[in-house]
């Protein structure tokens, strides 16, 4: 059974992890997010009194995305870093909502869970980064091409998708390993 957002006993939003456990989950170096913290280009973590920085879990979630769109997109991480913050708020509020069957998420009428993916694309004049949250629905996302007009042009065009829900997951269950709190099986 994998653990969903409020049937685990870690805090997320706890900062909790360290740096090298933010840069293990996440697969950002330790010199760049070092260098991203001194030069306050990536608003994760916070420095303990001791001198240490700590992240929370929806940090080392907003790092994996950042880092990801960096090495993919070659995207710079001030440019990647609101996309890194869509999936911390895709996280308050999937762990903040529950179904009639008491499950985290939306499901679709045959009750599989409805993932949510985040669509990185060019803005409207072309020049620049933007992105849609949009409901993943099996094998394609919920903008149809019927409903492709003018305020959809960028589904015309190139773009990338961010499993957004299943980097929460993954990440939730390498915090849980690191903590040694394994899900049981069922």
């Amino acid at each position: 059974m994998s653990p969903t957002p409020g049937d685990t006993p870690i805090d997320f939003l706890e900062p909790q992890f360290t740096l090298q456990e933010a840069c293990q989950v996440s697969g950002v170096s330790k010199i760049d997010l070092r260098n991203w913290l001194s030069r306050g280009v990536v608003k994760v973590g916070f420095k303990h009194r001791m001198g240490r920085w700590m992240f929370s879990g929806v940090d080392i979630m907003k790092l994996r995305v950042i880092g990801d769109l960096i090495v993919l997109a070659k995207l710079d991480p001030s440019t990647a870093a609101p996309i890194g913050a869509a999936l911390a708020d895709r996280f308050h509020e999937l762990s903040s909502s529950r179904n009639a069957n008491g499950r985290v998420g939306e499901e679709n009428p045959g009750g599989s869970r409805r993932d949510t993916r985040i669509i990185v694309h060019l803005n409207e004049s072309g020049d620049g980064v933007a992105f849609t949250l949009a409901k993943w629905d099996g094998a394609t996302y919920e903008l149809k091409a019927s409903k492709r007009g003018s305020e959809t042009e960028w589904t015309r065009r190139p773009h990338i998708v961010i499993p957004a829900d299943q980097i929460m997951f993954d990440c939730m269950l390498a915090l849980g390993e690191i903590l040694e709190l394994t899900p049981d099986e069922d």
